[in-house]
């Protein structure tokens, strides 16, 4: 990471919103994992998606290749990545104030792993989601490529979601189908629902 940021002045990177935000993310988990590592902080006593993102995801991240960063980061740079963060938020807020409901968002999760939000409820679980507004005629390859990535990570759950943005229970209705799958889910499926 740093190869690619060093010729950057640090004016030039805060002015980089996603940038300084995927860079703060960046040291953040990777300060919480040594922590982990050095047992200054038991993952045992972390939720069940930070235990999944801290104890497997982000460590595997760091020791395995990543065929997808070539990709993004010169698009994280030029701050060329669609990102429906209100969205999300509202989404991840609605999951979390569910009792036993959780989520993580990540960049590394988002743009390597292709997962929107890690969620788990009831089980304790974690599912990986990864939302589209691409109606199931238009999404091509998008479903395929989704479901090679997240195999290539051995990621064992996952959920893609189409949703209608447009429709005024949108957001419910994801919310719902998500937690519902989070406990539903088994090991290796890779669920694809019109929400």
């Amino acid at each position: 990471v740093y190869q690619w940021i060093k010729d950057l002045k640090s004016g030039q990177i805060q002015a980089k919103r996603l940038l300084l935000a995927f860079l703060i993310q960046l040291i953040e988990d990777a300060e919480t994992y040594l922590k982990i590592q050095e047992n200054k902080v038991r993952l045992e006593e972390q939720t069940a998606v930070e235990q999944y993102w801290y104890g497997t995801l982000f460590p595997r991240w760091l020791k395995q290749p990543d065929p997808k960063f070539e990709h993004w980061k010169p698009k994280l740079k030029k701050e060329d990545l669609p990102q429906d963060d209100n969205f999300l938020q509202q989404m991840a807020d609605r999951i979390n104030q569910k009792q036993d409901g959780q989520t993580w968002r990540s960049f590394i999760a988002d743009f390597s792993m292709a997962t929107d939000l890690i969620v788990s409820y009831h089980q304790q679980k974690s599912l990986c989601v990864q939302l589209t507004t691409l109606s199931e005629e238009h999404q091509g390859n998008k479903y395929h490529n989704w479901q090679e990535t997240l195999q290539q990570w051995h990621i064992p759950r996952g959920l893609f979601l189409s949703y209608n943005p447009s429709k005024t229970d949108a957001l419910n209705r994801l919310v719902n189908t998500v937690l519902m799958n989070s406990d539903s889910c088994p090991d290796g499926k890779y669920k694809r629902f019109d929400a």
